[in-house]
């Protein structure tokens, strides 16, 4: 069995068609002529021929267009590899955090990662995060010194919804062992 190109691969990627025509022929114990259309050519042994349309392999380091595109893919192969841009500040402190980075892994703007902080902080929004991790089954927060909980955002409401869950955040936070401060102890995004 051999898999050959078709020698019309050229003048079709020049049309804009990007995929690749493979003509796969069987050799038998007997000789026999035919032609082949997609080639055009005769063939000494043709028992078999099909076309198959595949797109090839790409490089999973550049985009697809790039790949494709004979001219960028020219440029980009002729470039030689960029000095590392330093990392921000911001960069550095999620590197520190990071979980499970290989030593020669340097954290980006747009990188993927698992953190590890020192402290998290929640504020108005803590009681809907505490009824959805009951929700999942959670019961304890396992490192209550790392949760930080906080009134901030809407202290000025002082409607019974607000005060009533204002009051189960501060109990959530009592209940687990969480640091909790209340409204005008915390940040002050909300007093003007």
């Amino acid at each position: 069995m051999w898999d050959l190109v078709s020698p019309g691969l050229l003048r079709e990627r020049q049309r804009g068609w990007d995929g690749m025509v493979l003509l796969r022929a069987t050799f038998p114990r007997l000789p026999c002529v035919a032609s082949s259309p997609l080639a055009g050519q005769l063939s000494l042994f043709f028992v078999h021929l099909r076309a198959y349309t595949t797109t090839p392999r790409l490089s999973r380091d550049v985009f697809h267009s790039q790949a494709e595109d004979p001219v960028s893919s020219a440029i980009l192969s002729s470039l030689k590899a960029s000095p590392p841009t330093p990392q921000t500040l911001t960069e550095k402190i999620v590197q520190r955090y990071s979980l499970g980075l290989p030593k020669d892994k340097f954290v980006k703007a747009s990188d993927y990662v698992t953190l590890s902080p020192h402290h998290c902080t929640s504020h108005d929004n803590s009681w809907l995060i505490a009824l959805k991790t009951m929700s999942i089954g959670a019961s304890k927060i396992r490192n209550p010194e790392q949760v930080v909980m906080t009134l901030d955002h809407d202290v000025r409401n002082k409607s019974e919804s607000n005060l009533k869950k204002y009051w189960r955040i501060e109990e959530f936070a009592r209940k687990q062992g969480v640091d909790f401060y209340p409204a005008g102890r915390g940040r002050t995004s909300d007093y003007g």
